[in-house]
């Protein structure tokens, strides 16, 4: 793999001097093996000289720091082009960190950031990471130079959903050909019968868009304080390893306490896929108690469990925010709410009716083919048939 990164300043002129000593980078990079695996062997190189080796470790979905110093002969044009080689494994062949036996990527590290340890890089992570996330996280959407110019470069963008879309108008000015991403929809069964359970679908985690499983479990308490009873909330997601998001399980955990509501941390595909195919509504609330103008990053741009839900048989009763309200037709294959008491109205709506549960789990198994991996071929195919020039037609 290769990646380019400029110094201190940015681009500097042709000529111009040269830093007077090493550049200091930062690299965050992530191993994702099978846990027992041990450390991945890294190695960072410019030009083909080696500025450093080290061993990664494998973490359970967390990354790791590589700082490296790189001489500034090295530095071309105010430049680095860097090579990071590690062994690679294909999932399959060790049945996937999620238990997929059919993924045969071949896979290394992950490089999520490669920065200069420059003082205003530390300054902006204490000030915009640490202090003030949210308002780094907004500001995320102003234009940048050097970034638009290479989004010009592109012929066709290709957002994946209608709210996305509208985004990337009103932040860059652009418009996209949109196009949802694939959800393997056949690969659900749905049961006759089902259980008189609420289910929710989401990483145990803190910031961006959050999951708000807290919110879930307070609602839920709600429902059975005014009398829904025989019911059971039933939580999934993979967990995070870092303090904040442990701090929030553990958090949710006690919101829980004296509930009929099970957590499944860290579940395997088949126990996710059970419970899809058995569970009676699906609830989903990202972006609940946020401006969904001033904080869009809080919502589901998309929502890929909403649609595996659908295809598995729940009756979707998701809050009417982010990309969620272009999969799921309001009153014919669920419900989408904006307030709490929508939210607790339509739950009940469905939970005390079993025709109305009915016409609008069929209308949601319906739905979800217009999400399945079929529509999506067809779609990329004609956007790239529409990229063909007429010589090559």
């Amino acid at each position: 793999m290769l990646l380019q990164t400029p110094t201190h300043g940015g681009a500097r002129r042709a000529g111009s001097r040269r830093p007077a000593g090493p550049l200091p980078l930062r690299l965050v990079l992530g191993s994702f093996r099978p846990q027992g695996w041990g450390p991945v062997p890294v190695t960072i190189s410019v030009e083909g000289q080696v500025v450093a080796r080290a061993p990664i470790e494998t973490t359970p979905g967390d990354y790791v720091t590589l700082d490296v110093d790189v001489p500034a002969g090295l530095v071309r044009d105010g430049r680095v082009t860097l090579g990071i080689e590690s062994p690679t494994f294909r999932p399959y062949e060790v049945g996937g960190r999620s238990g997929e036996p059919d993924d045969y990527r071949e896979v290394g590290v992950a490089v999520a950031r490669v920065m200069v340890r420059h003082p205003r890089h530390h300054v902006y992570e204490l000030l915009f990471e640490r202090w003030a996330p949210e308002l780094g996280r907004r500001l995320h959407g102003l234009p940048d130079e050097r970034a638009m110019g290479y989004l010009d470069t592109y012929s066709v963008i290709c957002p994946i959903s209608q709210f996305t879309d509208d985004w990337l108008w009103r932040y860059w000015g652009k418009r996209g050909e949109i196009l949802y991403p694939p959800v393997d929809v056949e690969q659900f069964t749905p049961h006759a019968r089902r259980r008189p359970t609420i289910l929710g679908v989401g990483r145990f985690f803190q910031g961006s868009h959050a999951k708000r499983h807290d919110a879930m479990i307070r609602t839920f308490r709600r429902l059975v304080r005014d009398g829904l009873s025989g019911w059971e909330l039933h939580l999934v997601g993979g967990s995070m390893a870092e303090g904040r998001h442990d701090r929030y399980l553990a958090e949710c955990r006690r919101l829980a306490q004296g509930l009929p509501v099970h957590f499944h941390v860290d579940a395997s595909p088949s126990e996710l896929q059970g419970l899809y195919e058995s569970a009676s509504i699906y609830w989903h609330a990202t972006g609940y108690g946020e401006s969904e103008w001033r904080n869009p990053i809080k919502c589901e741009h998309f929502g890929i469990s909403v649609v595996e839900a659908m295809a598995g048989g729940c009756v979707p009763v998701v809050i009417g925010k982010g990309g969620i309200p272009e999969i799921v037709e309001h009153g014919r294959s669920g419900f989408h709410w904006q307030t709490g008491a929508d939210w607790r109205r339509y739950t009940l709506a469905v939970a005390g009716n079993p025709d109305l549960a009915a016409r609008l789990r069929a209308g949601a198994i319906a739905r979800s083919a217009r999400f399945g991996e079929a529509v999506f071929r067809s779609r990329l195919l004609a956007l790239v048939e529409g990229l063909r020039s007429p010589a090559a037609a």
